[in-house]
């Protein structure tokens, strides 16, 4: 989300506002405020920056050999923001993200990029099949018992696991649209044994055409039916929150994920991250109050998943209301 909130960023605004001169086509001057010189130079186009005065270099080792590289006065447009307004790196990410983001600029963003990878304007996937060694459950597993899955859950969201193969022992958590499988997340029951390699969540292989999570949300094709629908990281997390909540498997929210949202019909969110990811939920406010009535729901310590559902009811009664900056945005 943020590469998307700089790519719409009014860099030319902000220079103008810190008063920069333009040198030639596309490049604009500065006062540093480093070394006082009017040696700061920005590229519109690129949204980089670097000082003559300040920037220096160090060789490192890279797996093609060394290379020269900029280690001070020099970056892209967060680290400039830093500079001029002397701040530090959040507020430089809610500035970009309070730019905002329209609805319209989702649509048309999105678009472009499933047209140049061959999946079309509708932004369709391609089914994928499940993993070898698959089993529907017919009885709860004691994992499921562990982390409080039910076997309404797993009809619900269509859960199975794998008793064969690469992802033997692990329950897959799946994404269904309209019946299609398109992603799934097999995460391991057993607990990790000290010394021994331990990966937790195995995605699937990576096939043509294919989604990867970054582009969907387990759960979705449930939770739209509700009036508000509940963000949050992983799948455990969801479904310890309830029908109305989705993973979107990680921290982050994609244009791809909010316009799958929209396209749902979903209006109303309520963003409940892991409790170290407060500063996070406060950073994607600016960008995800324009497009949808957001709310914040804070968790005083652990994950969703760590929470029985009744206290997370209780927390959610708790929310915090995030007004947009400009109602104009939502287009």
């Amino acid at each position: 989300m943020i590469a998307l909130a700089v790519e719409r960023y009014d860099l030319l605004g902000y220079l103008r506002e810190h008063g920069a001169t333009p040198t030639q086509t596309g490049e604009w001057a500065l006062t540093c405020p480093i070394c006082g010189k009017e040696k700061l130079i920005v590229n519109e186009t690129k949204k980089t920056w670097h000082c003559w005065v300040c920037q220096s270099f160090e060789v490192r080792a890279t797996p093609t050999g060394p290379r020269r590289v900029v280690v001070a006065g020099a970056g892209g447009l967060l680290d400039l923001i830093q500079l001029l307004d002397r701040c530090d790196r959040r507020r430089a990410v809610e500035m970009v993200l309070a730019a905002g983001i329209t609805s319209k600029d989702l649509m048309e963003i999105t678009d472009t990029r499933w047209k140049s990878t061959g999946a079309g304007s509708e932004m369709e996937p391609s089914p994928i099949p499940p993993p070898p060694g698959w089993v529907s459950i017919d009885q709860p597993l004691p994992y499921m018992r562990q982390r409080g899955i039910s076997m309404d859950d797993v009809r619900r969201l269509g859960i199975f696991w794998c008793a064969l193969g690469q992802y033997a022992n692990r329950l897959c958590f799946p994404v269904w649209e309209d019946g299609r499988l398109l992603y799934w997340q097999a995460r391991a029951m057993w607990a990790e044994i000290p010394g021994q390699k331990y990966v937790k969540a195995l995605n699937p292989p990576k096939t043509p055409g294919a989604a990867v999570s970054s582009d969907l949300l387990m759960g979705l094709h449930h939770a739209r039916s509700f009036d508000r629908v509940v963000i949050t990281e992983g799948p455990i997390d969801a479904i310890h929150v309830g029908p109305d909540a989705v993973a979107a498997f990680g921290k982050a929210l994609s244009p791809m994920q909010l316009r799958r949202l929209w396209r749902a019909g979903v209006r109303a969110l309520d963003l409940m991250l892991d409790h170290d990811a407060r500063s996070d939920m406060v950073a994607y406010a600016p960008v995800l109050a324009p497009l949808f009535d957001l709310r914040l729901i804070y968790l005083p310590w652990g994950d969703p998943g760590e929470w029985k559902h009744e206290d997370l009811v209780q927390l959610r009664r708790q929310a915090v209301p995030v007004e947009p900056q400009s109602k104009l945005r939502r287009v």
